[in-house]
C-alpha cells in the first residue's frame, strides 16, 4: 500500500521515515531512539537489572529505533536486554503471550517496556495473574500513551506521542508540498515526550 501511494503524483507525507522502497515527499518524524533514552533514565529510580522490552520486528523506523535504543540503553548500564517480537500491530493474545513467555522465561525480570499500542493494560493483567505488583515487584512503562493507562491501577509511565498534533502537522506539510515548486523533501521533526506515573515511580521491593 505504502509503494503504491508513493507512486502517484499527489504529495505523499508519512509520519516515520520509510526504511526501504520510494522515499515520500515528506516525513513528520519524531525521535522514538531519544524517547527510549528518556524512559530508561526515568526507569532509573526503580533500581531495575533485568530489564525487557515487548516490540515488533525490525522492520519499521519506529520499531528499529527502540530496539536500538534500549540496546543500547542497557549495555550503557551493563545490563542484558531481555527482548520478545511481536507483529507491529499486536493483537491482545500476542502482547499476553510475549508477557507470559518472558515471565516463564525470565522470573527475574524487573522492568517491562512494552512498544504496541494498547499492550501495557494487558501486561498488567498478566502480572496480576502471576501474582505480581506492577510498580512493586515489576517497573511497567509504555511506548505509547493512551487514555487507559492514566486510569489503570498503578497508572503506567508512558510515551506520549501527540498523535493528533502529528496528523495537523501531516496534513499542513501536505498542503504546504501541494504550493511549492521545489520537488526537494521535507523532513520536520515531531515532539513526544515521556509522561512519569505510578507503575515507575519508587524502587522496586
Amino acid at each position: 500500500m505504502t509503494a503504491r501511494l508513493l507512486e502517484v503524483s499527489t504529495p505523499v507525507v508519512t509520519t516515520e521515515h520509510v526504511l526501504e522502497g520510494p522515499k515520500p515527499d515528506g516525513v513528520i518524524y519524531s525521535d522514538h531512539g531519544a524517547a527510549m533514552t528518556r524512559l530508561l533514565a526515568h526507569l532509573d529510580v526503580t533500581r531495575f537489572k533485568h530489564p525487557a522490552l515487548i516490540v515488533a520486528a525490525d522492520d519499521t523506523d519506529w520499531s528499529a529505533s527502540l530496539a536500538r535504543a534500549f540496546r543500547e540503553g542497557c549495555a550503557e548500564r551493563g545490563l542484558e536486554p531481555i527482548m520478545r517480537h511481536t507483529s507491529f500491530e499486536a493483537p491482545s493474545r500476542q502482547v499476553r503471550e510475549a508477557t507470559e513467555g518472558l515471565i516463564a522465561a525470565h522470573p527475574d525480570v524487573d522492568a517491562i517496556i512494552v512498544a504496541p499500542d494498547g499492550g501495557a493494560v494487558e501486561v498488567l493483567s498478566v502480572l496480576h495473574r502471576a501474582g505480581l505488583v506492577a510498580g512493586r515487584d515489576i517497573a511497567v512503562a509504555s511506548c505509547v500513551d493512551y487514555p487507559a493507562l492514566q486510569s489503570v491501577d498503578p497508572p503506567v509511565t508512558a510515551v506520549d506521542l501527540r498523535p493528533h498534533a502529528a496528523g495537523v502537522a501531516a496534513a499542513e506539510l501536505i498542503i504546504e508540498l501541494i504550493r511549492r515548486d521545489d520537488d526537494g523533501p521535507v523532513e520536520r521533526e515531531h515532539p513526544i515526550e515521556v509522561v512519569g506515573r505510578a507503575s515507575t515511580a519508587t524502587a522496586l521491593a
